[in-house]
């Protein structure tokens, strides 16, 4: 695990499509569950298998749902990928507040997102942008 809080890419969150990479970028609706679906069919499209694919599609859910409960603006997704690797982008407007990692008390409905992304990604990172922030991740190939 790693951990990035300086930007990968440009503070527009976007990213150069390099060679070999594919990319899609979407605006989402107010429901996790459909970007479970659009998340598996791209990686599936792309010919990620287990456990990429799964782990893509938690953290994908966990940031997902993050933007829409704390919200403040439209929410984007990115996913890009390559031969060996996925990166997935989640975008909001407003608060640029640079949320951290932190374990919940046991009985806690929520408060786990950030810590699962920090546990089961490669690399993963908070970008303030103009409008609010994209918080992505990184896995790769297994």
């Amino acid at each position: 695990m790693s951990t990035v809080d300086a930007p990968r890419a440009e503070c527009d969150s976007s990213l150069a499509l390099l060679e070999g990479h594919s990319s899609s970028t979407l605006d989402l609706p107010s429901d996790p569950a459909s970007v479970r679906h659009v998340v598996r069919d791209r990686c599936e499209e792309l010919g990620f298998a287990q456990p990429t694919l799964d782990r893509a599609v938690l953290l994908t859910s966990e940031l997902v749902t993050n933007a829409i409960v704390h919200p403040g603006g439209p929410v984007k997704l990115r996913v890009t990928a390559s031969d060996r690797s996925v990166d997935v982008e989640v975008q909001n407007g407003g608060d640029q507040t640079l949320a951290r990692p932190r374990l919940s008390e046991p009985g806690a409905t929520s408060g786990r997102g950030l810590f699962m992304v920090a546990e089961l990604a490669d690399t993963w990172g908070i970008i303030p942008t103009h409008a609010g922030k994209t918080i992505w991740f990184t896995l790769e190939r297994r």
